[in-house]
């Protein structure tokens, strides 16, 4: 248990973030390079000066795997956050238990998704009105994508595990074997054996696996305190409940917002095979501007769960200040840089002038959002590990479904802006939920922690 648990509830907090945070912000750069290198390698060796259709199917079938990610990515955050409270108050007791509950459930789901989501993909991709020069290159890519599904359940479980016990160092190496892996594969499997778009979809499922594989076996040979034994894969159903209580709504949260940038991707799709592809490129550029505010986002929401399961609310709200100060002033340079320089950062995926040519103004307007979105990151951390995955949700009805989808309608269509009108959309959504979410935490409910962590148990001590 030593090797891999770290106390985050003593200390300097802005060492103990920057330290705990660094790791988490490493992760996100490889996980958004591998990412950005199907887009990258498509662009240049599928893409000319005549097409964008490596990168438009490339954009609208990587929308819908960010849509199944995040979901998995918020349903992960229920074990981060239980994991992190049992270790905070000492009470390793069901530690065991949980991550068995844990990785059970998650593996079934896996299964069910991949189910549901490879006989879909056809009619998706007529639903999101993917141009027809696109069509098939998306198609082969998500059909690819879906039979690798559940290694990015595997990964993202065992990450958030590790994460909620105080480990960021060893899940950032477990991404950067996916990382490497991916882009050497892509381009071995695009750019020399022409393989296309199908080549950047096996790329990455080849690197997830790998990933998922080894750090299994490495933990395993480390003792880790789950021992992966089959029967050890077995389902306490009120630890399930606790963690669908925190995963599930965070889950749904991931869910609504990312469906609702693929209501956007229909309605910019619309527009054309090159607005698809400008699209694209913004939201790769976006994801990767934003990294260090998702990074700061895990990292509170790990640390502060410590802090609020050993009782330590000050520091717990300290923590989400000291994200803050951190990460404002770092994304502020960054959106002055894309804001600056649109053109140089297009480029890097597309040499069609078409794309360069008309997707400056909206890389511009798109870029206002990181700092929006940099604020509100630290607030969710926050109310993350306090366990109200409820008001994070209502964040998200409220910049996706109240604000993002109708103004997107109301300033491309209603008012003739096109595709800059949905980047206006994109930068004034976010706020309704940013201050919806200051709200919340002022009022000081946070501290009353939602979290049942079982007080009849004995407790052992933390080591």
């Amino acid at each position: 248990m030593s090797n891999f648990h770290q106390n985050l509830t003593q200390g300097s907090v802005g060492k103990q973030l920057i330290k705990f945070g660094l790791p988490f912000l490493v992760a996100n750069i490889l996980q958004a390079l591998y990412s950005m290198a199907d887009m990258v390698v498509v662009g240049q060796f599928v893409d000319d000066i005549t097409t964008s259709r490596g990168t438009a199917a490339l954009n609208i079938s990587g929308q819908i795997m960010m849509t199944v990610t995040g979901v998995i990515i918020g349903l992960a955050a229920g074990g981060t956050v239980l994991i992190a409270q049992l270790v905070g108050s000492g009470n390793l007791k069901k530690l065991s238990e949980t991550i068995g509950t844990f990785l059970t459930a998650f593996s079934i789901i896996a299964i069910i998704v991949t189910a549901i989501l490879y006989p879909l993909t056809d009619p998706l991709l007529r639903l999101l009105n993917t141009p027809e020069s696109a069509f098939q290159g998306a198609s082969d890519y998500l059909k690819i994508s879906s039979l690798g599904i559940i290694f990015i359940f595997g990964y993202n479980a065992l990450s958030s595990i590790l994460r909620g016990m105080g480990d960021s160092r060893r899940p950032m190496f477990f991404v950067l074997i996916a990382a490497i892996t991916n882009i050497v594969l892509d381009l071995l499997f695009v750019g020399v054996l022409s393989w296309g778009v199908k080549g950047a979809a096996y790329a990455t499922i080849a690197a997830q696996a790998l990933s998922f594989i080894l750090a299994t076996i490495y933990l395993i040979k480390k003792d880790f305190v789950f021992d992966f034994k089959p029967s050890s894969f077995k389902i306490n159903f009120p630890i399930l409940g606790q963690l669908l209580k925190i995963g599930l709504p965070n889950g749904v949260q991931q869910g609504l917002l990312q469906s609702s940038f693929l209501v956007l991707a229909s309605l910019i799709n619309s527009y054309g095979e090159v607005a698809s592809s400008i699209s694209g490129i913004s939201g790769k550029i976006s994801g990767f501007a934003v990294l260090p505010g998702v990074a700061i986002m895990m990292a509170i929401s790990s640390m502060a769960g410590q802090n609020i399961g050993a009782g330590l609310h000050d520091r717990a709200r300290e923590t989400m200040v000291t994200g803050m100060k951190i990460v404002v002033p770092l994304i502020t340079a960054i959106t002055i840089v894309v804001f600056a320089f649109p053109a140089f950062f297009m480029g890097l995926f597309t040499p069609n002038p078409d794309v360069l040519n008309n997707g400056a103004t909206f890389i511009r307007i798109a870029s206002i959002e990181f700092l929006v979105l940099s604020v509100l990151f630290c607030y969710n951390g926050l109310t993350i590990a306090a366990g109200y995955p409820l008001v994070t949700l209502t964040n998200t009805l409220i910049s996706s479904l109240i604000l993002r989808i109708p103004l997107a309608y109301l300033l491309s269509r209603g008012l003739g802006l096109g595709i800059n009108g949905i980047a206006i959309a994109m930068v004034i959504a976010p706020m309704g939920a940013l201050l919806n979410g200051m709200r919340f935490i002022r009022s000081g409910k946070w501290m009353k922690s939602n979290i049942k962590l079982g007080d009849d148990d004995q407790f052992e001590p933390v080591v």
